[in-house]
C-alpha cells in the first residue's frame, strides 16, 4: 500500500496484448483445419503433433524466463507452472514420436505418466503459492485435509458414475486406465478451481493482463483435463467420436494463453504488479462452505462403500473400499485438527501478544461472569484498574521495544502478587485490569498495594523506577453490573491520576466527580487547548470539499468496530475522539501536496508522512495523553513497513490498529481528485488482501464481517455514512464535524 489508504492493494489495469486476439484463433484454426482437411495423412498428423509439442515448449521456456526475472512467491508460481507444462510438452513428444515413426496411434504408458505428473505439479503449484493466511499452525493442515477429502469425493463420483459406465458401454479399458482417467478429471478440476479462487475472484476484469491470461489459460487446460475421459473415448474406445479433438484443441488454447501470460509479465518488467492470489475470506459464504464441506465428506463415506458393492470387477471394488477407508481417516483427522485449531484461536483471541496476559475481551467476559456468580451467591467482588504513570517517557527513552520489555516485566510482577483466585489482564497500552472474586474493599486495597510495590521495583530505560495509579470499585457497593464497576474503577483511577498519581484510590461517590471520558473532555476543555484543536480540525476540514467528512466517517466506523470487539464505553469514547482528530497533523501539510493529482515525489511523500507525529505534538497540549500514541501510530503496518516508527504487530497500539482499518476503508470508498470511489465489496476485498501485511488480522477480519453483515450506505454527494442508532458517542457530529485527510494518508 502507498501513502494513500485508498490505494490499498490496487494498481492500474493493463491491456491484453492485441496479438492474442488474432494469434489464438489462428493457432486453433490451423490445428483443427489440418485434422479435417487431411484426416489420417502422415504429413497432417506430423504438423498437428508439431503444433501440439512446440506450443507447450514455448510456454515452458517463457515461464522459466519469467521465473528468473521475478521473485519470492511469484517466482515459485512461474517455476512450478513451467515444470508442469514442460512435462506436458515431453508427453507430446513421446506421442508424436510413436505416431510419426511407427505410424500407429499407440497409447504410450510414458505419456500417461508425464501428463499425470505435469498436471499434479501444476495443481500443487497453485495450492502451494496460494498464500493462505493462517491464524493457527493447524489451518494449513486443515486446508490440506479438505483438499484431499474433496479430491477423493470427486474421484469416486467420476469413477463410479462417469468412467465406469463408459467402460461398460465400449469395453477395452482396464482398471488402471479407469483410475488414471478419473485422477485426470480430479486434477483438471483442481486447476480450474485453483485458478479461479486464487487468481481471479469476483473482479477478473480489474486484474492485470497477465493475470487474466493466466486464469483463462489454466482454466482451459483444467477443463481439458477434467474432460480427459472424453478424449480417451474418442482416441481409443470410439475412434468415430470427435470428442478427442475438442479436448486437444482446448488444451492447445490453454497452453497458448499461459505462454502469452508469461510473455506479458516479462513485457511489464519490474514496474508491473506481481501476480498474487486474491483473498480467501468471503464473509457471506465462509460459514456455508465451512459447514457444508464436512457434511459432504461424511456423506461420501457410505457412497464409497455402496460403490464397492456395485458388482464391478474385484479390482474396482478394491479401489472403492480404499476410497471409503481413506475418507473415514480424513474426516477423523480433520475433526481433530478443527478442535486443536479452535483451541489455538481461542487462546490467541484472549491473550495479549506483548505481555502474555489475558486481554481486554477476556477481562470483560470474565468480569461479567464473576458479577453473575457474586449475585447468585450473595458474595463480594472487587475490580481494579491500574495504569502506569508517565509511560510515554519509557517509550521515549527505550523505544517501543524497550517499552514492551518493561510491560512484560510489570506483567510478571502483577501475576506474582495477586491471589490464586484473581485474574490480571492487559486492557491496552499501559493499563491493566485485576478481577478479585470474593474480595472486600480492604482485601482489594491490600492486593493493589502489593501490585504497586512490584511496579516500583521495575526500573525503566531512563534509570528511574516506575509508579502506578490504581482505581478500585466493589460489588455490590459501587455497582451491580460489570460496566458499572469498570466505570467506577476507571473514574477513581482517573481522579487519582489527576490529583497526584502514584496512589491506590477506592471509589467514593463524594470524592470522585469525573468518571467518564465525556466528563474528562469537558474538564479538559476548560483548562487546556482542546478548543484550539477543534478550530485546527475545522481548518483542515475546509481545505478539500471531497474529503470533508472523512474523519467523522472514520469516527463512526471506529465506534462500531470498538463495540464489535467488545471495548468498554470509556475506551470507545476516547477512540472516537482520536478518530476525529487522527489527521490533525495535516494542518502542517501544504495544499499543493494534499491536492496533487499525480504521484508524489519522494520529498513530498516524506513531507506527508510527518503528519502523524505532528498531530501527536499538537494534541500533547490538550493533556489527552491516552490518545497520543493512537494518533501517532495510525499509519503503522502489521509487517513493520508503516510510519512514523516502523512498528510491527503487537508493538502497534491496539486502538491505532482499529483506526487504521477504518481509515483505509473510508478512504477507499470516498471520491478523490485522482480516482473514483470503490464499491464497498471492492474495498473489503482490498482490505482482505492486506490482512497480515498491513492490518491486524483479527481486527480487519472483524471489520469485514461487520460491514458485510451490516453494510453502511453512502448518501449521494459523499457526505458520510448513514449512522446506526447510537453509532456516535459524543453527539452533535463530534469535533468540528470531522477532519480532512487531504491528498494522501
Amino acid at each position: 500500500m502507498t501513502d494513500d489508504p485508498a490505494t490499498v492493494g490496487t494498481q492500474g489495469r493493463s491491456r491484453v496484448p492485441g496479438r492474442v486476439y488474432y494469434g489464438l484463433p489462428t493457432l486453433v484454426g490451423v490445428f483443427v483445419a489440418i485434422g479435417y482437411v487431411a484426416p489420417g495423412s502422415m504429413l497432417a498428423e506430423s504438423v498437428r503433433h508439431a503444433i501440439y509439442v512446440v506450443t507447450p515448449l514455448l510456454a515452458s521456456a517463457l515461464l522459466v524466463l519469467t521465473a528468473v526475472r521475478t521473485a519470492a512467491r511469484e517466482r515459485r508460481l512461474w517455476a512450478g507452472l513451467a515444470l508442469g507444462i514442460g512435462l506436458f510438452s515431453a508427453s507430446g513428444l513421446v506421442v508424436a514420436a510413436e505416431v510419426v515413426t511407427l505410424g500407429v496411434p499407440a497409447w504410450p504408458l510414458l505419456s500417461v505418466v508425464l501428463i499425470l505428473v505435469g498436471s499434479l505439479t501444476s495443481a500443487a503449484t497453485l495450492v502451494l503459492t496460494a498464500g493462505f493466511r493462517t491464524a493457527s499452525p493447524f489451518v494449513e493442515w486443515r486446508h490440506l485435509f479438505d483438499l484431499l477429502a474433496g479430491s477423493l469425493v470427486l474421484f469416486t463420483v467420476v469413477l463410479r458414475w462417469v468412467v465406469y459406465p463408459m467402460s461398460e458401454a465400449y469395453g477395452g479399458a482396464g482398471t488402471a486406465m479407469l483410475v488414471v482417467m478419473s485422477v485426470y478429471s480430479v486434477l483438471g478440476a483442481l486447476l480450474v478451481v485453483g485458478a479461479l479462487v486464487n487468481y481471479a475472484g469476483t473482479r477478473l476484469r480489474a486484474r492485470s493482463a497477465w493475470e487474466r491470461l493466466l486464469v483463462w489459460g489454466l482454466g482451459c487446460v483444467g477443463v481439458a483435463l477434467a474432460l480427459f475421459p472424453a478424449w480417451y473415448l474418442g482416441a481409443v474406445l470410439d475412434p468415430a467420436s470427435p470428442l478427442d479433438r475438442g479436448v486437444q484443441t482446448l488444451t492447445l488454447a490453454g497452453l497458448y494463453l499461459i505462454a502469452e501470460a508469461g510473455h506479458a509479465r516479462l513485457a511489464a518488467g519490474r514496474t508491473g504488479r506481481p501476480v498474487h492470489g486474491l483473498p480467501r475470506m468471503r464473509p457471506m459464504r465462509h460459514t456455508v462452505v465451512a459447514s457444508a464441506a464436512p457434511a459432504v465428506f461424511v456423506l461420501a463415506i457410505p457412497a464409497c462403500f455402496a460403490a464397492a458393492r456395485s458388482g464391478a470387477t474385484p479390482s474396482l471394488e478394491g479401489v472403492w473400499w480404499f476410497s471409503g477407508i481413506a475418507a473415514s481417516v480424513i474426516v477423523v483427522g480433520r475433526t481433530v485438527l478443527t478442535a486443536l485449531e479452535n483451541g489455538t484461536l481461542f487462546k490467541r483471541a484472549v491473550t495479549d501478544p506483548v505481555t502474555g496476559l489475558l486481554g481486554h475481551r477476556y477481562f470483560h467476559e470474565r468480569l461479567a461472569m464473576e458479577v453473575e456468580l457474586a449475585e447468585r451467591h450473595e458474595d463480594q467482588l472487587s475490580v481494579a484498574i491500574l495504569d502506569i504513570d508517565d509511560f510515554s517517557r519509557v517509550n521515549d527513552a527505550g523505544g517501543h521495544a524497550g517499552g514492551d520489555e518493561v510491560l512484560r516485566v510489570v506483567a510478571r510482577g502483577l501475576e506474582g502478587c495477586i491471589r490464586a483466585s484473581d485474574t490480571v489482564c492487559r486492557l491496552g497500552g499501559d493499563e491493566f485490569g485485576i478481577i478479585l472474586p470474593g474480595a472486600s474493599a480492604d482485601e482489594a486495597m491490600v492486593v493493589c498495594q502489593r501490585a504497586h510495590e512490584r511496579v516500583a521495583r521495575v526500573i525503566g530505560p531512563d534509570g528511574r523506577t516506575l509508579t502506578a495509579t490504581t482505581g478500585v470499585a466493589g460489588y455490590p457497593r459501587d455497582g451491580e453490573t460489570a460496566d458499572a464497576l469498570i466505570h467506577k474503577a476507571d473514574g477513581a483511577q482517573y481522579w487519582a491520576k489527576y490529583h497526584g498519581k502514584d496512589r491506590v484510590l477506592l471509589f467514593d461517590e463524594d470524592v470522585v466527580d469525573a468518571l467518564s471520558a465525556e466528563d474528562r473532555l469537558r474538564a479538559l476543555e476548560s483548562q487546556s487547548h482542546l478548543s484550539t484543536v477543534r478550530a485546527l480540525a475545522a481548518a483542515v476540514d475546509a481545505r478539500d470539499p471531497l474529503t470533508q467528512y472523512h474523519s467523522r466517517n472514520v469516527a463512526v466506523l471506529t465506534v462500531m468496530l470498538a463495540r464489535e470487539l467488545g471495548l468498554d464505553v470509556d475506551k470507545t469514547r476516547l477512540l472516537e475522539v482520536a478518530a476525529l482528530l487522527h489527521d490533525i497533523g495535516k494542518i502542517g501539510v501544504a495544499d499543493a501536496v494534499l491536492r496533487k493529482r499525480g504521484a508524489l515525489t519522494a520529498t513530498e511523500r516524506r513531507h506527508v508522512r510527518e503528519h502523524p507525529a505532528l498531530g501527536e505534538r499538537i494534541l500533547a497540549s490538550t493533556h489527552l495523553h491516552e490518545i497520543l500514541p493512537w494518533v501517532r501510530h495510525h499509519h503503522e503496518r502489521w509487517d513493520g513497513n508503516g510510519y512514523p516508527d516502523g512498528l510491527t504487530a503487537g508493538e502497534i497500539p491496539y486502538e491505532a490498529r482499529l483506526m487504521a482499518v477504518c481509515d483505509a476503508y473510508d478512504a477507499m470508498t470516498s471520491d478523490r481528485p485522482y480516482r473514483s470511489a470503490l464499491s464497498s465489496s471492492a474495498a473489503l476485498q482490498e482490505l482482505d488482501l492486506c490482512i497480515g501485511t498491513q492490518f491486524d488480522p483479527a481486527v480487519a477480519e472483524t471489520f469485514i464481517r461487520m460491514i458485510s453483515a451490516r453494510p453502511l450506505l453512502r448518501p449521494e454527494g459523499g457526505r458520510g455514512f448513514e449512522r446506526e442508532s447510537g453509532s456516535t458517542l459524543l453527539g452533535g457530529g463530534g469535533l468540528a464535524g470531522g477532519v480532512d485527510p487531504g491528498r494522501r494518508n
